[in-house]
């Protein structure tokens, strides 16, 4: 399985630089492990710039949450608990086989492949028959050595 979700910059790059681990989200995600999660950051960079395998999701109350992960989750205790509100429950998404493509996917050129993209406000699933799940896998493997600068151009 595959998803999209978008992250804002300041979080992806925390999680590049391996200071944040655990993904957090206001409302429970329903996503297995071993699911590849593709990383777009929000504006103002606007594109996909790297990927992670979902190692588990923990869904539980903010209280708890902060507690286990406090140390993972790249952000102080103050903006976590602003950010969760008046939730009962919330997701910590541990992630693991982190990368950051050497090159990001730019918003124009995801929708010069996929017109009617639009970066997901939560998460969005991906199935193998969707068009966006090739673009973004073309895209993961052009940023891995073996491929060449023709199949990189292809998007």
């Amino acid at each position: 399985m595959n998803v999209l979700f978008s992250v804002h910059p300041d979080y992806l790059d925390r999680i590049f630089d391996r200071e944040k681990t655990v993904e957090l989200r206001n409302r429970p995600v329903r996503v297995q492990p071993n699911t590849w999660m593709w990383l777009y950051a929000t504006s103002p960079r606007k594109s996909l710039e790297g990927r992670a395998v979902v190692l588990r999701v923990i869904i539980d109350t903010p209280t708890k949450v902060w507690r286990r992960f406090k140390t993972e989750l790249g952000i102080t205790r103050g903006d976590f608990f602003s950010y969760v509100g008046s939730r009962s429950l919330i997701s910590a998404i541990q992630l693991t086989r982190i990368e950051r493509f050497a090159t990001p996917l730019r918003l124009g050129r995801i929708r010069a492949a996929v017109a009617d993209f639009h970066p997901p406000q939560f998460y969005v699933r991906l199935s193998m028959q969707n068009r966006l799940y090739h673009v973004l896998k073309t895209h993961a493997e052009c940023n891995q050595p073996t491929c060449s600068d023709n199949s990189q151009s292809a998007f």
